[in-house]
């Protein structure tokens, strides 16, 4: 049976949780698809991932350069003194390992694929860091839309289970990740 949104079916206490362990409890048929949407099967946290800021900026882990590998939640701790890279681990919502690899640049505290087209665009234009990210919201959500998204500490997930979130907020996550996930899949094929 298909459920939707805005329809509570006589539910007055939801519980929703995804294989990280984020867990959101409403009232609300539709922030419960909201959270099932952006915790669901296709992508997720990476565990296990070397993450390094690329000091000498030739994309490759040298000497001196800080690292760090990511835990059950995709988190890691690095000093911001070079564009991160990210690389291995396996993805905890499929259990598969991830052969992508993310960027991000410095003073980041996340990376995904939103944060690595950033990068790029940033790279290869003449561009600030901030008009890049402009350039990537209007691109990958149209002008006007999702422009209050700190891409560089956004992260979906948490935004879609925090207790205190909106369903707009929610909604919002979802959007963001699925946008997120679609990117990732173009950039697997390459």
């Amino acid at each position: 049976a298909l459920l939707t949104a805005g329809t509570n079916y006589g539910l007055t206490n939801i519980r929703v949780s995804d294989l990280a362990g984020n867990l959101l409890t409403t009232s609300t048929a539709a922030d419960a698809l909201a959270v099932a949407a952006a915790g669901g099967g296709a992508d997720g946290y990476i565990q296990g991932a070397v993450v390094f800021a690329d000091k000498s900026g030739d994309g490759q882990l040298s000497a001196g350069e800080a690292s760090s590998l990511t835990d059950s939640v995709g988190s890691f701790s690095l000093p911001s003194n070079g564009n991160l890279i990210m690389r291995g681990g396996v993805d905890v919502s499929t259990g598969l390992a991830f052969q992508s690899q993310y960027e991000a640049p410095t003073g980041y505290r996340v990376i995904n694929p939103i944060t690595t087209l950033v990068l790029k665009e940033y790279q290869i234009t003449s561009q600030t860091l901030a008009q890049s990210e402009q350039w990537a919201r209007n691109a990958l959500f149209g002008t006007g839309v999702n422009t209050t998204t700190v891409i560089g500490t956004y992260d979906p997930f948490r935004a879609a289970t925090e207790t205190t979130a909106t369903t707009e907020a929610r909604a919002q996550a979802v959007s963001y990740q699925k946008v997120a996930l679609e990117l990732s899949n173009i950039m697997d094929v390459g």
